[in-house]
């Protein structure tokens, strides 16, 4: 071989056929929490590829893997052709059990005298859990031989089992499903489906007349200007999502439908530049709530009605004309966006923008400890106004002082009024005397 190609053939890859190997088996796992490495046996080298072959008893299948540890002075199957007496004719079918078409013939029980060698697999630098308790042999027994035995599979995957004879549902392999994930499809069982295109919503007329309220809600807010097209715009597109708002007990509140632009097709330093929305932390939540019910303050929440659609767009951004909704007369027209709206990467920050610009106006501060923190002192009293994207929570000393605010809050923007809070960013309040 040196003569033939002027060099000294690799032996590296080489490995004893038959040896204790631990294979990289994540491709062939289903869920990234189950166990990367398992212990199989070397069965040989790939024929297409540079990888090993390798068989793993638990399934009796032979898979393949470039990244495998090896062990090998370990030898799984050693033990049973090394066996004093030699099988006759009389114990031949102790020894090999019968053939199976679709799997490896592979002998499926060794003696009980036989030990997992564990013990050496530290000194080959691997990290491998303590086997069982030998207390878990399994006696077998036929016309031909009364030896106990111990499964071949549960030597390669030993798992510690309880020392009581409690019959429990693991054992029987009964699981409890978790019923919390059958809500969704017990809830799309009682109702009818969501649409998933805007042809398909047309035609019923719950969604449709959804679709027309949000096209003339967005007509009506200014978000956009119709403009001719031209080659040097970078038009993104859009889509309608339709949604069914449940109440609590799980009855419709309303099918609402949301007109999403395409924020993947926007290029970054062409139509958005920064994107990023500051929302309160929970610290301050926490700290803030705690001083409310203390002190026994007015405690109000609120949600802002299309609230990313409050924000201006200080960029250049252009979007082709909604599904469903093309103006007739200017069927090749573009809308140049004046107002955000869903989908773009700058919406949260052009909302928060506009909120926070009216705040100020009225005489609120930014806090420095939490930038989504407002505080408004007037006189003796005290206002707090926490922003988490468009949930609002107002706080106040004053009840009349908190009501004034919030009609000229509501004289600025659209809110529906949530009552007392009770619960918000999975925090729990009791209800203030």
């Amino acid at each position: 071989m040196k003569k033939i190609f002027g060099s000294s053939p690799n032996y590296s890859k080489h490995k004893v056929f038959g040896c204790l190997c631990y294979p990289w088996i994540r491709p062939y796992t289903s869920h990234k929490l189950k166990p990367h490495y398992k212990p199989c046996i070397f069965f040989g080298y790939s024929l297409t590829q540079s990888a090993y072959l390798y068989y793993d008893p638990s399934t009796s299948k032979v898979f393949i893997s470039r990244n495998v540890k090896f062990v090998e002075s370990i030898y799984p199957f050693k033990s049973i052709f090394s066996q004093d007496t030699c099988p006759n004719s009389s114990t031949f079918t102790t020894w090999i059990p019968p053939p199976n078409p679709l799997s490896i013939v592979t002998p499926t029980l060794i003696s009980p005298s036989t030990v997992w060698p564990y013990q050496h697999l530290h000194n080959e630098g691997l990290s491998v859990p303590t086997p069982a308790s030998e207390t878990s042999l399994l006696t077998t027994s036929n016309t031909h031989t009364q030896t106990p035995s111990l499964h071949l599979t549960d030597k390669l995957h030993p798992a510690i089992q309880p020392n009581h004879h409690m019959q429990t549902r693991a054992k029987s392999n009964i699981h409890k499903p978790l019923q919390k994930l059958d809500l969704h499809t017990t809830l799309s069982q009682h109702s009818d489906l969501e649409p998933t295109t805007s042809a398909q919503a047309r035609k019923d007329p719950k969604w449709h007349q959804a679709m027309s309220d949000e096209f003339n809600a967005l007509i009506r807010n200014g978000t956009w200007q119709l403009i001719p097209a031209s080659s040097n715009q970078n038009v993104v597109g859009c889509k309608w999502i339709f949604r069914t708002k449940r109440h609590s007990n799980g009855s419709i509140d309303k099918y609402k439908a949301c007109l999403v632009a395409k924020g993947f097709h926007q290029r970054p330093d062409v139509d958005y530049y920064d994107t990023f929305s500051p929302v309160i932390k929970p610290t301050i939540i926490r700290l803030v709530l705690n001083i409310t019910i203390s002190s026994e303050w007015t405690l109000r929440q609120f949600d802002v009605n299309n609230a990313f659609l409050q924000g201006t767009l200080t960029e250049q951004v252009y979007m082709y004309q909604p599904p469903g909704f093309i103006d007739k007369d200017f069927p090749s027209h573009v809308c140049k966006l004046q107002k955000a709206i869903y989908g773009l990467k700058e919406a949260p920050r052009a909302w928060f923008h506009e909120l926070k610009t009216f705040l100020l106006q009225s005489g609120f501060q930014n806090s420095h400890a939490d930038t989504s923190l407002f505080v408004l002192h007037l006189g003796k009293h005290l206002v707090y106004l926490l922003v988490y994207v468009d949930d609002l929570i107002i706080i106040g000393d004053d009840v009349h002082l908190v009501n004034r605010f919030i009609n000229l809050l509501a004289h600025r923007f659209s809110l529906k009024d949530l009552g007392q809070l009770s619960y918000f960013f999975g925090i729990e309040i009791l209800p203030t005397k």
